[in-house]
């Protein structure tokens, strides 16, 4: 805290994923934003709304053109549904991608689009997803064919409807204006480890793309309890949270991780 202060005084924005809410009162003491990001109307973070972070290349430019950001968001994707579907199969998630690249495509999404002027409100959301899926899944059934639909419906329908709607369903709302920004998900502490690592991720993806996005701003992130991204059978979390650390001081950031 004594460190975030300094830095703070020094005219750096700080970010602090904070699941045990040790810092709200240092946020308000600098007249910050506390958002909750356990459930909050006013801080979702929609795990379909494509992020864009400053791509580098061997030159260190970052991509104007913004163009094909799809193709490697969905690695994101993949990496978002295996932590919220532990148990789902590497065949399963292949079939779930072609629905999910639909999905996109059904909102105006390809490929080549170029989304730096979309709005959040213009990207799909999980019950778009199982809309899809369940629709696919009464056409396969009216054909007799058999199909995985039906299953990857019924896998996210409490992502799109039931308990866990609140956090995974619904265009994206969260705003970082200030220069100290409290996220707290303390709400999840009661959650399984399942949920918790999936909206952890989820905020981390979010605060990349706001690391990257200014490269004269000078930003640290601090990732509070990064434990609960640890888990041995899905390694993609701490392999972004890593790639990230990486590449960060080419945005005057720096990553603090407490664990």
């Amino acid at each position: 805290k004594s460190m975030m202060t300094n830095e703070f005084m020094m005219g750096t924005k700080i970010i602090v994923i904070d699941p045990e809410d040790e810092y709200k009162d240092l946020c308000q003491n600098f007249h910050g934003s506390w958002l909750n990001a356990a459930g909050s109307a006013s801080c979702k973070i929609n795990p379909l709304q494509i992020k864009i972070s400053g791509e580098d290349d061997n030159e260190g430019v970052r991509d104007k053109e913004k163009n094909g950001v799809l193709a490697k968001y969905l690695s994101h994707l993949e990496t978002f549904f295996s932590l919220y579907l532990p148990n789902i199969t590497d065949d399963l998630l292949a079939d779930l991608k072609p629905l999910i690249i639909e999905v996109y495509e059904q909102k105006g999404i390809t490929f080549q689009t170029d989304i730096s002027g979309f709005k959040p409100e213009e990207y799909p959301i999980m019950e778009d997803v199982v809309r899809l899926a369940e629709h696919r899944a009464k056409e396969c059934m009216e054909q007799g064919i058999e199909n995985y639909y039906d299953k990857i419906a019924r896998l996210l329908r409490d992502a799109a409807h039931g308990a866990d709607a609140y956090l995974f369903n619904g265009h994206s709302t969260i705003h970082a204006d200030s220069s100290f920004v409290c996220i707290s998900t303390s709400g999840l502490n009661d959650s399984s480890d399942r949920i918790k690592r999936t909206q952890y991720f989820n905020i981390l993806n979010w605060a990349w793309n706001e690391i990257s996005c200014n490269r004269q701003e000078r930003i640290i992130l601090v990732c509070d309890e990064a434990y609960l991204l640890i888990d041995p059978n899905i390694p993609q979390s701490l392999i972004f949270l890593r790639n990230a650390m990486k590449r960060a001081r080419k945005y005057e950031a720096a990553i603090w991780v407490i664990s």
